[in-house]
């Protein structure tokens, strides 16, 4: 490509700046306690939820069904 091209890695520069913009507004975790994840849907939480783990690798135990 030549010496005057520049590749940017675009989630490597977005987690930069999202970074960097929760430190300016103080909504950062300093204190690295763990999050707690809570899932609200407005549909099947179950459905949700088996995709959710399959997608996340991970087990997914709040999930809130919403009515609207």
């Amino acid at each position: 490509m030549g010496s005057e091209i520049c590749l940017v890695d675009s989630a490597e520069a977005m987690a930069e700046i999202a970074a960097q913009l929760l430190n300016e507004t103080n909504l950062g975790n300093a204190e690295r306690t763990p999050p707690e994840y809570r899932f609200f849907v407005t549909d099947v939480p179950y459905h949700f939820q088996t995709i959710g783990e399959s997608f996340l690798g991970r087990t997914l135990s709040h999930v809130e069904i919403v009515k609207w």
